[in-house]
């Protein structure tokens, strides 16, 4: 997890629901590396001439992204400001490294917004110190996908967001990624709370309904 979200680790881990007191599985890294469909897996993305070289994910928890939402304004603007900038330093990092001709970012559509030259110019500006932003030439603005075109760096990039940004193949990995890591957040959270208030209580997903279930019944042992 440290190699993962780097960035916010130390600040989650120091609430007592999320410090890491036991993992989340049992199997070893050579049971994971021989199951069957990870085979089939990585046998795939070979075809495909596709590698991953890295991976970076943001975790905002309770409090963070509560001072997050007063500080943007709304959850969308929280979003689109933290999954840019990450994206804007993985490329900083990760062009020293990996030469290419041409770069490709795709992105779930963040709410009902359509429009995100303002956002692109803003989080490249925030991200990049005393570098002239680009220009960011809208290609598409549709109901399905905003796609937009600039040079980074002298190299050809395309930046699309996409309703269902899932069906593609980047967002569909991000998005399983941050469910894993979300995952086990949730489960340190579940045994936490069950060490305190006992065994009896049923562990939550952490979604609304269930939520508030959840909330209530702990309130007792919340000072």
């Amino acid at each position: 997890l440290a190699n993962l979200a780097a960035l916010d680790i130390d600040r989650v881990q120091a609430n007592p629901w999320y410090q890491n007191v036991q993992e989340l599985t049992d199997r070893n890294t050579a049971d994971v590396l021989s199951d069957s469909v990870l085979i089939f897996a990585r046998e795939k993305m070979s075809k495909l001439k596709i590698e991953l070289l890295d991976f970076r994910l943001r975790v905002l928890d309770e409090a963070y992204f509560n001072d997050s939402v007063i500080r943007f304004g709304n959850k969308a603007e929280v979003l689109g400001q933290y999954s840019l900038n990450l994206g804007w330093q993985v490329l900083k990092d990760s062009l020293p490294r990996y030469p290419c001709h041409s770069i490709e970012i795709y992105c779930d559509r963040q709410g009902g917004r359509k429009m995100y030259s303002g956002l692109l110019t803003y989080t490249f500006e925030t991200s990049h110190d005393n570098i002239s932003v680009p220009l960011f030439c809208a290609t598409s603005e549709s109901s399905q996908s905003s796609c937009y075109s600039m040079e980074y760096f002298g190299i050809p990039t395309s930046i699309r967001f996409e309703v269902d940004g899932d069906s593609l193949f980047a967002p569909a990995a991000s998005s399983i990624v941050a469910k894993w890591m979300r995952e086990i957040l949730m489960l340190r959270l579940n045994r936490y709370w069950q060490n305190i208030v006992g065994q009896s209580l049923k562990p939550t997903a952490g979604y609304a309904v269930d939520a508030a279930r959840f909330s209530k019944e702990i309130e007792p042992w919340v000072s």
